[in-house]
């Protein structure tokens, strides 16, 4: 499988959505994907990328490679269909 542009640019919201929403640090994302940070910033800037970072993406945020490749990805709080925050009762 060719990595293209557009899995860059989805494989880069995934690593956003999961700095602010779980990790809160590029630092600690880092670690936990076992990567650099400069690898991270990369990514970000469409300089950079790979399956095996979203294979690791994908395990870390436990979703299937095709929610980090489609940009499905949400946050944990949020509803995985629509976005919106889950209510708590």
């Amino acid at each position: 499988m060719r990595f293209e542009d557009r899995d860059r640019q989805m494989l880069a919201v995934a690593l956003t959505t999961l700095k602010q929403n779980r990790f809160g640090t590029w630092r600690a994302l880092a670690e936990a994907l076992d990567t650099a940070q400069g690898t991270l910033h990369a990514v970000c800037k469409g300089m950079a990328g790979s399956m095996a970072l979203v294979y690791r993406v994908a395990r870390v945020a436990g979703v299937p490679v095709d929610v980090i490749l489609t940009g499905k990805i949400v946050a944990a709080d949020r509803c995985r269909e629509c976005g919106q925050p889950l209510v708590s009762k």
